[in-house]
């Protein structure tokens, strides 16, 4: 009898951690993706949290999910990385499409490419420069960027690899602070930034020397990225996730929801 029970309890412990995603995301803000930074802001959560709470609840409502949920773990970005490689989480929010990223964990694929419906949002990158600054980005390249000209990039961020692509120097800092003052202090000559994270930030008078080029340096779509482990222990509820995400973001509530981040 007492074998039983163990038993018993074991199973439901088995089932009520495989019913909870823990996801991994990075414990700065990204607005209006995601506020603050040691804990998900009840009052403000940001679209992509929200996004997630509304598939969250409609997949709950079938039987064989009733107990699904999503439980937010916040860390810096690289470490999101290496948790997902770990198996310690389930998911990671907000990664762009990068190759090598797939020894971590995985995307929505659709054949050899990843599925851009299934993402979890669209956002862009920009290049910021002084005021009067001759460099400029066209679309392809940068115009009178010179070899030894340094720009300042967020660590571990995918634009890195975009501009080493193009052989072009950069300085690597934590903050987008750090970087947004290393260009007034013209230590680098540009900063290539999340255009979300970035634009708040041109509105403080302290910025107010710093410009945005028209043309983004490249636009990206984000997903959500599951782990090997869940993939291969709960495939069901994985490609759930993904396809509700889609069906989510393609809906009316979801629309007004964008909207009203956008317009605050």
């Amino acid at each position: 009898m007492k074998i039983l029970l163990v038993l018993f309890a074991f199973f439901i412990s088995v089932q009520s951690q495989s019913s909870t995603v823990r996801v991994a995301l990075e414990n700065k803000p990204w607005e209006p993706y995601y506020y603050g930074t040691k804990k998900i802001e009840s009052s403000k959560s940001g679209i992509m949290i929200e996004l997630l709470k509304m598939v969250e609840k409609n997949i709950k409502k079938e039987e064989a999910f009733k107990d699904f949920k999503f439980k937010f773990k916040r860390v810096p970005w690289k470490r999101c990385l290496s948790l997902l490689k770990k198996n310690k989480v389930e998911a990671l929010l907000g990664a762009s499409f990068k190759e090598k990223r797939r020894k971590n964990g995985e995307y929505p694929m659709n054949g050899s490419s990843p599925d851009k419906l299934k993402g979890i949002a669209n956002a862009s990158y920009s290049f910021y420069k002084m005021k009067g600054s001759s460099i400029k980005w066209d679309g392809k390249n940068f115009v009178n960027l010179k070899p030894e000209m340094k720009i300042g990039v967020t660590l571990g961020y995918s634009i890195i690899d975009f501009l080493k692509e193009k052989k072009i120097e950069t300085f690597e800092a934590r903050l987008t602070t750090s970087t947004l003052k290393m260009l007034l202090k013209k230590k680098v000559v540009g900063f290539a930034g999340f255009t979300d994270i970035v634009d708040p930030y041109l509105k403080e008078s302290k910025y107010s020397q710093i410009v945005k080029d028209n043309i983004p340096l490249k636009e990206k779509t984000y997903y959500l990225m599951l782990s090997k482990k869940i993939l291969s222990k709960n495939k069901a509820l994985s490609e759930r996730i993904w396809e509700e995400i889609k069906n989510v973001r393609g809906s009316k509530e979801y629309s007004e929801l964008e909207r009203k981040y956008r317009e605050q």
